[in-house]
């Protein structure tokens, strides 16, 4: 029986945290200190559930050589994902219903560099405009530091603008990323109250 022994940053303390404290070090160097002090907010090391599943530490797997090999803790894999920073959210209280959400990281460094059907397209599909629903703006514009792409739709009832009522999608083109979403719509009711849709 072959025997995987573990690595010293394993035996020693969690595998994770041993990331951590190396991609630390690597930022330290770098001359990165804020970044190097934000390592466990921004990244999450994260023990790929599968193989936990499949093969449970300690158990006897055939090896090449018709011997068995014994798992050990050194070779489990691990998943590193990153944060894109805060995600904000607002929601109708009344009915839970999406109001808007934007990722303000993904609004960084835009350009015009994407073609405008493309972003259509891609605008359309992430705000899903109802039929009553009539593009008022599509186009690029700058917007501080960065450009970004704005898509506009105005809520109509029988040629009618209902105040108030609109959808909004931001992208970045450079990304090819949708980073804000906005959708104010209700359902007019003329002999009533109208309600969100």
């Amino acid at each position: 029986m072959t025997t995987q022994e573990p690595t010293s940053a394993a035996a020693g303390q969690p595998v994770a945290d041993w990331w951590y404290g190396m991609i630390r070090k690597e930022l330290m160097l770098r001359g990165e200190p804020e970044a190097a002090a934000g390592v466990e907010r921004m990244l999450r090391a994260t023990l790929n559930q599968e193989q936990q599943q499949q093969v449970p530490s300690g158990a006897a797997q055939p090896a090449p050589d018709g011997g068995e090999v014994v798992r050990s803790n050194a070779d489990e894999t691990f998943t590193l994902s990153s944060s894109l920073g805060d995600i904000v959210v607002r929601l109708n209280s009344a009915t839970g219903e999406l109001i808007s959400w934007i990722i303000e990281r993904l609004s960084e460094d835009g350009d015009a560099s994407a073609p405008y059907e493309e972003l259509l397209a891609l605008g359309s599909a992430v705000a899903k405009p109802p039929p009553d629903a009539e593009r008022t703006q599509a186009g690029y514009e700058v917007v501080g530091n960065t450009t970004i792409y704005r898509i506009r739709w105005e809520h109509r009832q029988e040629g009618l603008q209902v105040e108030g009522d609109f959808l909004e999608v931001l992208i970045n083109a450079k990304m090819g990323k949708v980073f804000a979403l906005t959708r104010l719509w209700r359902v007019a009711d003329p002999g009533g109250i109208a309600k969100w849709r």
